[in-house]
């Protein structure tokens, strides 16, 4: 506005001189985003160019991490570290070069970098960076074998992701996946879970959190998020509740959200992004997403989820009370799986955690029996037709069998009136 308006107007009068022209000049701007620049400097009329340049890539990181490790040695108060270079880079995916070396400026002798303490600083780096759209999770110490239950989905993704990455034939790595059924079912875990078994990295998107109330910055901060993905490859990149984060909008009022879906379906639907992104879209109601990111190249692989089986329920008992109490004993997982039967993942979580509870009140340390039949007469399940309303649209809109356990293709069937 005024005084900025006319310097751009000026500026742009003197680059598109013949007396610009004809001199052997050249005009560098330097911006975090193309939006942030006025589009009358990227007409084709004053002969520009956009030069995009990308985070560091994992060998960039490593060759910048061991340039400036060494000249940290030689500093006055000495230099300390205790992460490899190659874990330092793995574990900086997504970070600039001056943030790298941040981090390594503050590992000193006496207090030395560690895998905790570059995590820590990471998240704020990130959330500060990219205004908490996004967070960057380390799966590493998670695999498909801590997800109880999705059997044919786990024996899927290990053929066509974790295998097919680790052999470099991402051809058949699949784009998109749509992970869909009732809350608290475990598609947010079996994601991170997939992402640990694969050796990838993994980011959770929150796009419910992108939209600004300045114009152009929504789709500045989408391009920035874009640029991070780029840089994480291979990543797993999550959505949660899809149908409600990413709308096409009808009308004027929600022309961000249009310029949005456009420039995600445009990112979504790049060959070049196979086997590198892979977007992991989560949703109670996939009936509700948009048709155009359902079609074959973008959220094409639907995978329902359900509330686990008995024999699933008696895993997913053995899981958490190990994780949540390594020392119990004498536990009987067959009763616990008979007793809870609709119960999801979730669900089970919480009766583990109200057991654990329980023990602790009671002077205990580690979880017992009569914790967990003390906290089942206490926890109960949400089971309702909303439940049931969400299972049977993931069955109509499951357009693979194998995902399928037979019982569900029976009820399936029925619903389809096959």
């Amino acid at each position: 506005r005024g005084e900025q308006e006319n310097n751009c107007v000026r500026l742009h009068r003197a680059i598109t001189s013949n007396k610009f022209f004809r001199q052997k000049s050249i005009l560098v701007i330097i911006a975090e985003s193309a939006n942030d620049i006025n589009p009358m400097f990227l007409s084709s009329n004053i002969k520009s160019m956009t030069i995009n340049i990308p985070l560091p890539s994992a060998q960039e990181r490593l060759d910048f991490i061991k340039t400036s490790m060494a000249l940290a040695q030689k500093r006055s108060c000495g230099f300390g570290c205790q992460v490899d270079e190659r874990e330092f880079a793995r574990l900086t995916a997504g970070l600039t070069r001056l943030s790298i070396e941040d981090l390594i400026l503050q590992g000193t002798s006496n207090n030395p970098i560690t895998k905790k303490s570059i995590l820590n600083k990471k998240e704020e780096l990130v959330g500060r960076e990219y205004s908490n759209i996004l967070e960057i999770l380390d799966a590493s110490d998670l695999s498909l074998d801590d997800f109880a239950g999705q059997e044919n989905g786990k024996a899927y993704f290990k053929e066509v992701v974790i295998d097919a990455i680790a052999q470099d034939h991402i051809s058949i790595v699949p784009k998109g996946v749509l992970l869909m059924g009732p809350p608290g079912t475990g598609k947010s875990f079996f994601s991170r879970c997939l992402a640990g078994s694969a050796g990838i990295n993994f980011v959770e998107f929150k796009m419910s959190k992108i939209l600004d109330k300045y114009v152009g910055e929504a789709e500045k901060n989408l391009e920035k998020a874009f640029a991070v993905f780029r840089a994480l490859a291979p990543v797993g990149v999550f959505i949660d509740e899809l149908d409600q984060a990413l709308s096409r909008g009808n009308n004027d009022s929600h022309s961000v959200n249009k310029n949005m879906f456009g420039m995600f379906l445009a990112e979504l639907s790049k060959p070049e992004n196979r086997g590198k992104i892979i977007w992991l879209g989560a949703t109670n109601y996939p009936d509700k997403i948009d048709e155009a990111l359902k079609r074959t190249g973008r959220f094409d692989k639907k995978i329902p989820f359900f509330a686990p089986t008995n024999d699933e329920r008696k895993l997913v008992f053995e899981k958490r009370i190990q994780k949540t109490s390594p020392g119990s004993a004498n536990i009987d997982y067959q009763l616990l799986a008979d007793n809870t039967d609709g119960f999801t993942q979730a669900e089970i979580e919480g009766v583990v955690v109200k057991a654990l509870e329980l023990a602790i009140r009671a002077g205990g340390n580690v979880i017992k029996q009569d914790n967990l039949n003390m906290a089942l007469e206490y926890m109960s399940s949400a089971q309702n037709e909303r439940i049931t309303e969400m299972e049977n649209i993931a069955l109509r809109e499951c357009n693979d069998m194998e995902f399928l356990p037979t019982e569900y293709r029976i009820r399936r069937d029925k619903l389809l009136g096959n």
